[in-house]
């Protein structure tokens, strides 16, 4: 990563790849990995899994490009695990480079 957009990432998220559920019903996760990230609490809408025009409560981008999906678990700094609403994969002329995550 470019080290000047690395300073624009003061932030820690908590990323856990959901891998199925428990006997209950209740979703299990995979091992937890940290990356380094830029969360902001801005409303935004942005268009879910069904293609519905829904209200995000802010977004966090992640540095290092992993792959996050919609039943995965974020942490975010302030220790809350909001649902994903949207994932967008960034890329420049290397590849992806950095995962925009709109949560509710």
């Amino acid at each position: 990563m470019i080290d000047d957009l690395a300073d624009l990432m003061p932030d820690v998220v908590e990323h856990a790849p959901a891998n199925g559920h428990d006997v209950y019903g209740a979703p299990s996760y995979g091992p937890a990995s940290t990356y380094r990230a830029r969360v902001a609490y801005r409303s935004r809408l942005v268009r879910d899994r069904n293609g519905d025009t829904v209200a995000a409560r802010g977004s966090a981008w992640l540095a290092g490009a992993p792959v996050v999906g919609l039943d995965d678990r974020v942490t975010l700094p302030d220790g809350t695990s909001p649902p994903l609403l949207a994932v967008d994969r960034l890329t420049d002329e290397r590849g992806a480079t950095v995962v925009k995550i709109h949560f509710g």
